[in-house]
């Protein structure tokens, strides 16, 4: 696997937020009181002049609110609005626009009774937190902590919450899979369609001038959108997260000027007329939506001639960047950022956490080979031989588990192919089962075919401990590096579309099963064996 280096992200990251809160001249989270209530969202001036607001003094926690509370960091004003229970986020770098609203729900209510008690938190410069307990069916106390200069907003569900609903002025809503391809969904999807998410997931937000990224803690709970178009043109998505009591769902906003872009159905953005061009130096991910809500993804300076060519491709494209380059200013955020600030873990960790086969060193291909590399560089292979034999010997287990959790993907399809063809011929709500399973068989035999024999990590291995009493052998190091890393690469990207694909069967069982029950104990079936396997 690709490994980044942790620590010197999560550098930039905080880097990044200083300088941001800096240049904004605000340096601290502060608490307002407005002191009267609003009918409308408020209004770019309304955020500006702040005419009537009260600055609640730092470790004040015992303010009883006259009007509406705003958590403000110089990113961004959350205001917490007494009737309806809606929880508003606007972004102070967009000029004070309404980004997104937030409701608390219980059940498959989508309804909220107003504000029946405000309390803080906590109100120090660092982050300001309250708690406001909204007359739900049950009554829910949500937690809304702002901390200085980032863009995200953390919310802490309460006990008996059983999910939050994000609205956006967003047209797609893409899944991202960090090493293969994404799935994007946009109006021509489903109502109230199941997102293969087991994480986070983005909200384009109409523009092109914002991204509205939707973390949380638990896997396995759940996420759904609907998008809507109204009777104006403007586009709506709603996003259901379920929640989990205790944990945390954070929104981080994205902003800038072509943060991301829509563009021609054919061809990519090679081909696209509107004059687009990256606005900032990155990892540009570009995916092209299909019908089976798959996307064909890949990475915009490589050029879409890496695409694979399997799939009908029915979508425009959309461009966004997916993760930081050398020259990425520190003042931009992407979403391994986010991963990184809110997860603690980049796309190699959380790929490795997901799949059951993170370790305390995560002796993968990448890992151990970079450390092996600089011993040879500094001329200590004959002196570190022991830890190199005893590091390429982690490896080539780590590798051997690897090999083995595909092979589980790979029996989990063709144990879902048996499952249908025993109902051949298949009801129409269910025909879309066998065909993702067979996706993932189809991966699964790439996969192992990009990543050769099981035994071929081991001779790899055995020809660079052979190295270590060798004089000059960094650059057959540097060869023997390379096709390990080669089989690295190729079982994190296997892994990662199998996961994605089974999380997308497991969603499609809950829509077949919804729409016609005579198929309910066959997508029942399914649905166990999936959640075994993801387990």
């Amino acid at each position: 696997m690709k490994a980044r280096v942790h620590l010197a992200s999560i550098v930039l990251f905080a880097a990044a937020a200083s300088l941001q809160a800096a240049q904004k001249g605000t340096h601290f989270a502060r608490l307002f009181d407005t002191g009267s209530r609003f009918k409308e969202p408020l209004s770019a001036d309304t955020l500006t002049r702040k005419a009537g607001w009260k600055l609640i003094p730092e470790g004040n926690v015992t303010h009883r609110f006259s009007g509406e509370a705003v958590l403000w960091n110089g990113s961004l004003a959350v205001v917490v609005r007494p009737k309806g229970g809606d929880i508003e986020v606007y972004s102070i770098a967009a000029g004070g626009r309404l980004r997104a609203s937030v409701t608390c729900a219980a059940g498959r209510s989508s309804t909220v009774a107003g504000l029946r008690k405000l309390d803080i938190v906590e109100n120090a410069p660092s982050a300001v937190t309250v708690a406001a307990t909204f007359g739900t069916p049950v009554s829910a106390a949500v937690k809304l902590r702002l901390t200085t200069g980032v863009s995200i907003l953390e919310i802490q569900a309460p006990r008996r919450a059983s999910a939050l609903n994000v609205v956006t002025k967003s047209r797609y809503v893409v899944v991202p899979d960090f090493f293969a391809d994404d799935m994007v969904f946009g109006p021509d999807s489903p109502a109230d369609v199941h997102l293969p998410a087991e994480n986070f997931f983005l909200n384009l937000v109409d523009g092109g001038d914002a991204i509205v990224m939707c973390v949380w803690q638990p896997r396995r709970l759940g996420a759904s959108a609907t998008i809507a178009k109204s009777p104006k043109g403007a586009y709506r998505c709603s996003s259901r997260i379920a929640c989990a009591a205790g944990k945390s769902v954070w929104l981080a906003f994205l902003e800038g000027s072509g943060i991301w872009h829509e563009g021609a159905r054919h061809g990519g953005p090679k081909r696209d007329k509107s004059g687009w061009k990256p606005p900032f130096p990155a990892k540009w991910r570009c995916s092209q939506s299909k019908r089976t809500g798959f996307a064909t993804s890949w990475d915009l300076a490589a050029g879409p001639t890496t695409r694979p060519s399997s799939g009908k491709i029915d979508g425009p494209v959309v461009v966004y960047p997916i993760d930081r380059a050398l020259a990425t200013p520190l003042t931009v955020y992407c979403p391994t950022d986010v991963l990184r600030n809110t997860l603690g873990v980049g796309p190699c960790e959380y790929i490795l956490t997901t799949e059951g086969l993170a370790t305390p060193t995560n002796p993968t291909p990448d890992n151990v080979m970079t450390w092996v590399q600089r011993q040879f560089k500094r001329k200590r292979g004959r002196a570190s031989a022991e830890e190199v034999r005893k590091r390429l010997r982690a490896m080539t287990e780590h590798v051997g588990r690897a090999r083995a959790r595909i092979g589980q993907y790979g029996d989990l399809a063709g144990a879902v192919l048996a499952l249908c063809r025993e109902k051949s011929p298949l009801p129409p709500a269910a025909a879309a089962l066998s065909t993702t399973a067979e996706r993932i068989r189809k991966t699964v035999e790439e996969g192992l075919q990009a990543a050769g024999p099981s035994q071929r990590v081991a001779a790899l291995a055995g020809e660079v401990l052979a190295l270590t009493p060798k004089e000059g052998a960094a650059a057959e190091c540097e060869r023997l590096a390379a096709q390990l890393r080669a089989i690295g690469a190729a079982q994190s990207r296997t892994l990662s579309k199998c996961r994605m694909a089974a999380c997308w069967l497991k969603q499609q069982c809950v829509t077949a099963a919804r729409s016609d029950r005579k198929v309910s104990a066959l997508t029942g079936k399914i649905q166990e064996r999936v959640e075994r396997v993801l387990q």
